[in-house]
């Protein structure tokens, strides 16, 4: 099947329907390998067509891509699909990336044992949260971005169509997103697509979900049970008796995503699926009260727990800063989902400012003011834009100062990349929030070991930098990433000779060694009142107890 693009995923629609949809926008046939087996898996993970372990798998002009993200972005770019400048793809990027935190949302489902909690959490989400934003930008206009169809008027159709699947009539109270439906549907390559018959993959069913326990091996989806929850409060109970115990300990990794998520962490985190909905008690009221209290894209993806429907926003994306041309960064004084965005405008040389969330009414006064798209942080001021999403943020400067490739080819790896020690750096952010970080740690150390290092050090086998022999984000992303390892695992490159020497030939760079001295705006590691100010930020006193 040389010169053919071939899907390598399961018989349904997961993180591929996404990618079946753009290339069938961009009129590319492809054909499709369906993982039904373990045996099948574990020959791709052998053969090493499988970097970091993953699918979905595209074989696309002679590469073998995962991360769904990036394989999207490089359909999009060879297909003129990415806008037609670095301020069209940035807007892209935000909103590509907004639609797949929605769609990953509705993803989980055939994995809850109740889903009508999560039914009503993605309700709300999407007609407060996400459908707003694009029923504003939609006013008067045909596409999304640049008047010109894109990857993100695709995502958005594919997503219009699956909360339809799920809430009859959600969009009457859109009528631009509707009328934008509408008009997608009658592409003649979507009208073909939406018959029967075609390549696109009906709503998950049991076998589905039979087929992916198969090919994981995992031979019964992981129970928490009501008496465990119990005895983790208890302990929490405990800590409050110890001095700093509430800022200091969070006894459940769930309460410590939904923190996180803030700063749009935890999707690629292992979860804990509730097989059996707990039964109503005083204590499940309380528990599920307190969750609906918060603001969380992501930990929506944890089967189980509910969500607050938190009230939308307008949105400006133009810069009123009083430092106009100065970038500036909002968020909390400490590391978190900023930092690679400080150590990337740090090796581009960009001085920059920063506004530090330190109590709830900043960052009331950044929604009020429509300043949050998604209403997320972080958010950077460069350019006119207030932007957000990190990953969307990170492309924009690293294209911006020369810092993502020559080439598409060069742009997917380093996508690929940074999308792996994204995932990677997203376990160890999460550990400030957990109260028990053992096994949290022996897990992060050897996902770090066996899945993410090797691959880094068999590409800098003979080479300086990861991509195109020249300087990338993904470079950064890689000394920070190994940096922030050696904090908690003493001696953990010993292993990895390419990767420590690499390690030393970035911090020799003038900018980085600059950055790593006492004094720089990079940020220690996080401590108790780096929890107590995302607590006070986002007006989480204490469990309600």
């Amino acid at each position: 099947m040389a010169g053919k693009v071939v899907l390598h995923y399961f018989n349904g629609r997961g993180k591929m329907e996404s990618i079946r949809w753009l290339l069938t926008v961009a009129e590319v046939d492809f054909e499709e390998v369906h993982l039904t087996t373990h045996d099948q898996y574990q020959k791709l993970l052998s053969d090493g067509h499988l970097m970091f372990q993953q699918v979905p798998m595209v074989e696309i002009d002679g590469m073998k891509l995962i991360q769904t993200k990036a394989i999207l972005q490089y359909i999009a770019e060879k297909y003129n699909l990415h806008g037609k400048d670095i301020k069209d793809r940035v807007m892209i990027n935000m909103y590509t990336e907004g639609l797949m935190d929605l769609m990953e949302m509705m993803m989980m489902l055939p994995f809850t044992a109740d889903p009508k909690p999560k039914l009503d959490n993605i309700q709300a989400k999407a007609t407060e949260r996400y459908l707003p934003v694009f029923e504003k930008v939609l006013s008067g206009q045909i596409y999304l971005v640049g008047g010109k169809l894109s990857v993100a008027d695709v995502l958005l159709l594919e997503c219009t169509l699956m909360l339809e699947e799920k809430f009859v009539g959600i969009l009457g109270g859109f009528p631009n997103v509707k009328a934008f439906q509408g008009r997608m549907m009658r592409i003649p390559a979507i009208d073909r697509f939406l018959k029967p018959g075609s390549k696109r993959k009906p709503q998950p069913d049991d076998q589905y979900v039979k087929t992916v326990m198969e090919v994981f091996d995992i031979k019964s989806l992981p129970c928490v049970h009501k008496h465990k929850i119990r005895e983790r409060f208890k302990t929490y109970q405990k800590c409050l008796k110890r001095k700093h115990a509430a800022v200091s300990w969070y006894p459940m990794m769930s309460c410590g995503k939904m923190l996180m998520t803030h700063f749009s962490i935890g999707r690629n985190q292992p979860i804990e699926i509730i097989r059996r909905p707990i039964p109503p008690s005083a204590f499940s009221r309380v528990l599920q009260r307190y969750i609906t209290t918060q603001t969380s894209h992501s930990l929506s993806t944890t089967p189980g727990f509910l969500h607050s429907r938190p009230q939308f926003h307008r949105f400006n994306l133009q810069n009123t800063s009083v430092m106009a041309g100065k970038v500036v960064l909002h968020y909390v004084n400490g590391r978190g989902r900023m930092e690679s965005i400080r150590w990337l405008l740090t090796v581009a040389e960009v001085d920059f400012d920063e506004m530090h969330l330190t109590t709830r009414d900043q960052f009331k006064k950044l929604l009020s003011d429509g300043h949050l798209m998604f209403q997320q942080i972080p958010m950077v001021e460069i350019d006119g834009m207030k932007l957000i999403q990190t990953k969307a943020i990170l492309q924009y400067i690293a294209e911006k100062y020369n810092l993502h490739g020559k080439d598409i080819k060069d742009r997917v790896m380093i996508n690929m990349y940074t999308e792996g020690l994204m995932d990677l750096m997203e376990m160890i952010m999460l550990l400030p929030f957990t109260a028990d970080p053992k096994p949290k740690l022996d897990n992060i150390q050897a996902k770090a070991t066996e899945r993410y290092l090797p691959v880094f050090e068999k590409v800098l086998s003979g080479q300086i930098y990861l991509v195109g022999g020249k300087l990338s984000v993904a470079d950064v992303l890689l000394l920070e990433c190994t940096l922030m390892l050696e904090e908690k695992f003493v001696g953990i490159l010993g292993g990895f000779p390419n990767v420590k020497a690499f390690q030393g030939r970035m911090m020799r760079i003038p900018a980085i060694d600059r950055f790593l001295k006492p004094g720089s705006k990079r940020k220690p590691q996080p401590d108790d009142q780096y929890v107590k100010t995302v607590m006070e930020v986002f007006d989480l006193k204490s469990l309600p107890f």
